[in-house]
């Protein structure tokens, strides 16, 4: 079972070379993240972080100006501002949300060492609310797929799966796991999942479109009863 502690220690074994950059569409991922943000919102942002005064207001500032960075692809800023709410004593019950913001910031540099160290520690903060503990269980597996250990990626899937069937990214990166473990039945029924879950986005149906093609035997065993039109 994987494991994280105060630390964020995690034993990971490097296999066979692959381009796990393309094979988990990170580029797409940050895209994602990215777009064309107005001179107003910047502003707005900086406002609403220099006139916060309680926790509550600095940690929504806080979040604003990250919508921003991320989206203007400025991931240094987002790394060092994150770094100086998390030396605030102030803000230890959101040690995990800040933890997550930095291991976010780290994978955008592709700095997947670094990323998930810091979800670990995000994942042994004393305070984990729901939504972030999926969001940095999220971010350990997308990690250890990269540094393809997709055995323990697997195992990271099946945690989140077993409280949370209806995470659709555990889903499709427990595909991904499977997939590279040539478990190939198994992968194709999770990418099928993570398509139906997620609402059939875009990352979930390049995963699956993908297996078909490179597995078309394993897939036709199985033909889907729907077909896949990105959207």
């Amino acid at each position: 079972m994987l494991c994280a502690d105060s630390y964020g220690c995690i034993e990971v074994m490097n296999k066979t070379a692959i381009n796990m950059a393309e094979e988990l569409y990170i580029e797409k991922l940050h895209q994602a993240l990215a777009w064309d943000m107005p001179k107003e919102a910047r502003e707005e942002a900086e406002k609403a972080l220099a006139k916060a005064i309680t926790v509550e207001e600095r940690l929504a500032g806080l979040s604003k100006i990250l919508v921003v960075y991320f989206a203007e692809r400025n991931y240094l800023g987002a790394f060092f501002i994150v770094d100086k709410f998390l030396d605030d004593q102030a803000m230890t019950d959101y040690r995990a949300y800040l933890l997550f913001q930095k291991g976010r910031a780290s994978e955008c540099f592709y700095e997947f060492d670094d990323a998930l160290i810091y979800y670990c520690r995000g994942l042994a903060s004393h305070i984990v609310p729901r939504d972030i503990y999926f969001a940095l269980w999220h971010g350990v597996s997308l990690c250890l797929l990269y540094k393809q250990d997709f055995k323990q990626a697997e195992l990271c899937c099946r945690r989140v799966i077993e409280l949370d069937p209806n995470q659709w990214w555990a889903w499709m990166n427990l595909g991904v796991s499977l997939e590279h473990q040539n478990c190939l039945k198994e992968a194709l029924s999770a990418y099928r999942k993570a398509v139906e879950l997620s609402r059939r986005i875009e990352i979930p149906i390049l995963h699956l479109s993908r297996f078909i093609k490179r597995h078309p035997l394993s897939a036709s065993s199985n033909s889907p009863r729907w077909r896949i039109t990105p959207q």
